[in-house]
């Protein structure tokens, strides 16, 4: 009769000695044969398992995938992965696979006990489709052949596995598969009527079942595996909360047949234990969590810098916690942001589509997204910091009302003061502009789609190109004040352009950048005079110039003979530094600019608290993707036309 049960996740293998390969660094596994071992379930039923090794019997294709060999069972820790299998096989009725070992260095001592022989002891973990199972009255004996399993990973373990333990080390929600499996009743005389009819008449099948397999008892073993399964859950939870790793301390709970009100005792005396390196680990590590964060915090600090580093692999890993995420993928980063604050999921027990919309509905894993994309775009931004901010000066806006930039001058040289003579006032005479700061954004999302396919490339791209768009879009507004107006630049409160002949600051007729026309720029710049027609002191410091003039304008500053001579020193070897931008679009004007600290030219504003970028996140109700807003609040102008030069070139 057809029946269904609910079978541990089970474990069982061995390793084969002198198969260790120094050139490739694997070893081989026989990690299943046809050899009856005595099993028990949860509930303390005892039975014999036969594992069928035949082709037709065994899914390899999920551990040809690269199911990994593990320490004691610790699956879900990066950091207890000791290799991964690289082919298994079916051969006379032996199940074998071929292993390569890590070779990372945290693990060298456990993969050399290994290679050495020394640990021998490997457990297969294994999950049970179907089965066929027999029930002998005479021996009171279950036999359970499995005729379709499934193994999921390898593991080294410390001593023998105990044959009748299942794996308890994965989320018991997912630990047990319903099977469907015959129920063959042996008849008491003899064997040989195993080769009867198989529907035995009613009543003694009926008789032989009842004897076996009573109802109260099949209600009974269903009641006591929704206890232990709930029992070895809620440990599991409670020792992953409060952030403790070890393997060996979470198995010991669960063997030892702890309650969970023993469990949170014993965890609880298990971190008095461990408090005072706990906070050492705490404080040293600065990058990923604070002192006093909780579990699910710190996980998420601990992704945030995987991601980080990923994104921008320069950026080096500093926490452990980190490094045990380095491989997860963004699914398993959802799965393991989830389970920090007790979700208890898994990529197993729900759909791809169903995880995602669960961690976007949660707060750190969509934190965690956004944290990211911020960081990434504030990497991108001050990475394109622009040279214009070589010759400008910067100041906060407290809100977006008209902000007054006022050039002061006047005679304020000191006057020789006579004996019981008066002191003469200073005359303070003003000129100015006024801006007001505007706001730019942009939105980006992290869909559904990307976080599927594990796409962290495709919006760690957007996040470099929106950081890199906002210092270009800033370079356009500073620049256009320069070139607005067919060159001529911004008018200013006077009514004239900044380029102006009653501002002396433009060439006349346009030349060449050479020596001869730099002697002029600069000479013009130091006779600059104040608003009163003072003496003023301007110090020319940046030749700025299209790309077209780069090389020209280097040789001009760094050559030690002057160009077109032989001999003669060069006067402006050193003289100015040069500014090369693209945001000048005439490839024949240049600019000569004073040192700002002396004469500021241009002026530009960020919203107080909000230098740069600033990012907004929200969940979209209809798609579940993360949209995330950038967005800057700047304006720029001009504050002093007495710092500036231009020829128009020719």
């Amino acid at each position: 009769m057809n029946k269904t049960l609910q079978l541990p996740l089970s474990t069982r293998a061995a390793i084969t000695q002198n198969s260790y390969n120094e050139t490739d660094k694997t070893i081989e596994v026989v990690f299943a044969t046809e050899t009856e071992v005595k099993r028990r379930t949860w509930d303390g039923t005892n039975y014999i398992e036969i594992l069928g090794c035949k082709p037709e019997n065994v899914r390899l294709e999920r551990v040809n995938q690269g199911a990994n060999l593990v320490d004691s069972h610790s699956t879900w820790t990066i950091k207890s992965i000791l290799g991964v299998v690289e082919r298994a096989w079916v051969e006379n009725k032996q199940c074998k696979a071929i292993v390569r070992l890590s070779q990372r260095e945290e693990v060298a001592g456990y993969v050399q006990d290994i290679i050495s022989g020394i640990t021998r002891n490997i457990s297969v973990g294994y999950a049970i489709h179907t089965t066929d199972i027999t029930e002998d009255n005479d021996k009171n004996t279950i036999t359970v052949r499995v005729t379709d399993w499934e193994p999921a990973e390898l593991s080294v373990l410390s001593v023998p596995a105990d044959p009748n333990a299942g794996i308890r080390s994965q989320t018991p929600a997912q630990n047990f598969h319903e099977v469907k499996y015959n129920t063959r009743n042996m008849p008491e005389e003899t064997p040989a009527a195993v080769a009867a009819p198989t529907t035995p008449a009613p009543a003694t099948a009926a008789a032989a079942t009842a004897a076996v397999v009573p109802a109260a008892d099949a209600n009974a073993i269903g009641a006591a595996t929704t206890t232990e399964r709930t029992r070895i859950s809620d440990i599991q939870l409670a020792v992953r909360t409060h952030g403790i790793t070890d393997d060996a301390f979470y198995q010991k709970l669960i063997t030892d047949g702890s309650t969970i009100d023993q469990a949170r005792a014993l965890i609880l005396d298990e971190l008095v234990k461990r408090q005072a390196p706990a906070s050492v680990t705490a404080t040293s590590v600065t990058t990923v969590g604070k002192v006093g964060d909780d579990e699910g915090t710190k996980t998420r600090s601990a992704l945030e810098e995987v991601l980080i580093h990923r994104a921008n692999p320069s950026i080096a890993l500093v926490s452990d916690k980190a490094k045990e995420f380095r491989h997860a993928s963004l699914l398993d980063m959802a799965v393991i942001a989830l389970n920090a604050r007790g979700h208890n999921v898994s990529l197993g027990s729900m759909s791809k589509d169903e995880l995602v919309k669960r961690a976007m509905s949660s707060s750190d894993y969509p934190i965690m997204l956004g944290n990211v994309v911020d960081r990434s775009l504030r990497a991108a931004y001050d990475a394109a910091t622009p040279e214009w901010r070589k010759f400008a000066s910067k100041r906060n806006a407290s809100d977006f009302k008209s902000i007054s930039s006022v050039g002061v001058g006047g005679d304020f040289k000191l006057k020789k003061v006579l004996e019981n003579g008066e002191y003469k006032e200073a005359k303070m005479v003003e000129t100015g502009d006024s801006f007001k700061l505007d706001t730019y954004g942009r939105m980006i999302s992290i869909t559904r789609k990307a976080i599927i396919n594990d796409d962290l490339g495709a919006f760690m791209r957007f996040t470099d190109l929106f950081g890199r768009g906002a210092m270009e879009l800033q370079s356009e507004i500073v620049y256009g004040l320069l070139t607005a107006n067919s060159g001529g630049g911004r008018i200013l409160s006077d009514g004239v352009t900044l380029f102006n002949a009653a501002h002396k600051n433009l060439a006349g007729t346009g030349t060449a950048l050479g020596a001869t026309s730099l002697t002029a720029a600069r000479l013009a710049l130091r006779r600059q005079t104040g608003l009163t027609g003072e003496k003023i002191l301007v110090r020319p410091k940046y030749l700025v110039v299209p790309p077209e003039l780069e090389t020209l304008a280097w040789q001009l500053v760094s050559a030690a003979i002057s160009p077109g001579s032989t001999s003669d020193a060069n006067p402006f070897k050193g003289a100015f530094e040069v500014l090369v931008d693209p945001f000048l679009e005439d490839p024949k004007a240049w600019y000569l600019l004073a040192d700002p600290s002396t004469i500021p030219v241009v002026e530009y504003a960020f919203l107080n608290g909000q230098e740069g970028l600033y990012t907004e996140q929200e969940i979209d109700f209809n798609t579940d993707n993360l949209n995330i807003k950038v967005r800057t609040d700047f304006a720029a102008t001009i504050e002093e036309f007495r710092g500036v030069y231009k020829n128009p070139g020719a």
